[in-house]
């Protein structure tokens, strides 16, 4: 076993919300959340805005510092109780603006 590790080094990585917070402050965020969103709107169309939040936040990762929204632990007590607490889909079924959608992720990751 120890030989394989030799080969195949572990990488244990601490996820917190410094890195986090330096991406969405980085001018990299906003690019990213435009693509983000012109290709999540034109493949989800009018679906709720909160359908369009939560696979913009799939699309991010440890990378950015945000746990994976693959793993139902993290999706059940940080995503969903994080997304009950904003006003993400006050829009009564009405497409969000890009900017609407930029404002309201930036403030969603900073809670």
């Amino acid at each position: 076993m120890a030989t394989r590790l030799k080969r195949d080094p572990i990488v244990i990585l601490r996820v917190d919300s410094e890195e986090l917070e330096e991406y969405i402050n980085s001018p990299s965020f906003e690019t990213d959340m435009v693509v983000s969103f012109s290709e999540l709107a034109l493949s989800y169309g009018t679906n709720r805005n909160l359908d369009l939040f939560v696979k913009a936040l799939q699309k991010l990762g440890v990378d950015q510092g945000l746990p994976p929204t693959s793993d139902p632990w993290v999706m059940n007590n940080i995503v969903e109780p994080a997304l009950n607490s904003c006003s993400w889909d006050s829009n009564n079924g009405h497409s969000v603006s890009q900017e609407t959608f930029l404002e309201e992720l930036r403030k969603y990751l900073k809670i």
